[in-house]
């Protein structure tokens, strides 16, 4: 029977045994402001770890929607998943997946689309067109290459960096994103974005 429980003891998160590719701080972060959006578009579950701690910390009636590939890795887990995830077995850049997430992020109330894909930047210069005012994007595993610092900021984290602020930069300038609690997000590996009006 699952509990809901989170390890943070080991290099990587889990709940319920189930890995979750995010630093502790960025699942802190995130948690703060979880519970104010409508929908959660995930793009790359992987093995679903973000997307069942997700499910757990969203607020009741919120929906959540994760693209991904291939579903093998979360297949294999033979975890039990919460059942308000709907998971969606597609590239995300083919056309039909394109409209169904423009339909999600319209239709969506206030929206969180959360680029953790295998082309982060791209995810996030396609789908930051769509947003409505207040709606957030973020992308994971990414560099600020305006700061001249590490890419870990001190955070022990074994991945290299697949995001970064120079290849989102026009995007940002074209559909009017402003930073969104970005300095916390930011020492979290994660950019931070919201439409503004």
């Amino acid at each position: 029977m699952l509990n809901n429980t989170i390890d943070v003891t080991g290099q990587f998160p889990t709940i319920d045994g189930l890995h979750i590719s995010q630093t502790t701080s960025a699942l802190n972060n995130l948690k703060e402001i979880i519970d104010q959006f409508d929908t959660i578009i995930e793009i790359g579950y992987y093995r679903g770890g973000l997307t069942q701690w997700f499910a757990v910390n969203k607020h009741f009636g919120a929906k959540i929607i994760a693209y991904d590939i291939s579903d093998q890795e979360r297949l294999s887990q033979k975890f039990n998943f919460n059942k308000d995830i709907q998971f969606c077995v597609y590239n995300c850049f083919t056309e039909i997946a394109i409209k169904k997430i423009n339909d999600e992020i319209e239709t969506g109330g206030k929206v969180l689309v959360f680029c953790d894909g295998g082309a982060k930047n791209d995810e996030f210069n396609l789908f930051s067109q769509f947003l409505k005012p207040g709606d957030v994007i973020m992308l994971h595993d990414y560099f600020d290459s305006r700061a001249n610092e590490p890419y870990a900021h001190n955070i022990t984290w074994p991945c290299p960096y697949e995001s970064t602020y120079s290849g989102i930069s026009s995007a940002v300038s074209l559909y009017n994103l402003k930073e969104y609690k970005y300095e916390e997000f930011r020492k979290s590996l994660i950019g931070a974005f919201y439409k503004g009006c």
